[in-house]
């Protein structure tokens, strides 16, 4: 692999991971706030997140 294409995958690796940090946070407040529905649904958006980073990872 050249240079381009492992920065390229570090990129999407720690900005999945973050975004899926981020979501599974703001998804928990959201879901103390009162609103379990939405709440849930960014918290598995976010579990999606970071599972790609960890395919991507892996690959």
């Amino acid at each position: 692999m050249d240079e381009r294409t492992v920065a390229r995958r570090r990129r999407f690796v720690f900005g999945s991971a973050i975004g899926g940090v981020l979501l599974m946070a703001v998804g928990t407040s959201v879901v103390f706030a009162g609103a379990p529905g939405i709440g849930i649904g960014l918290v598995g958006a976010s579990l999606l997140f970071l599972f790609a980073a960890i395919v991507a990872l892996v690959r």
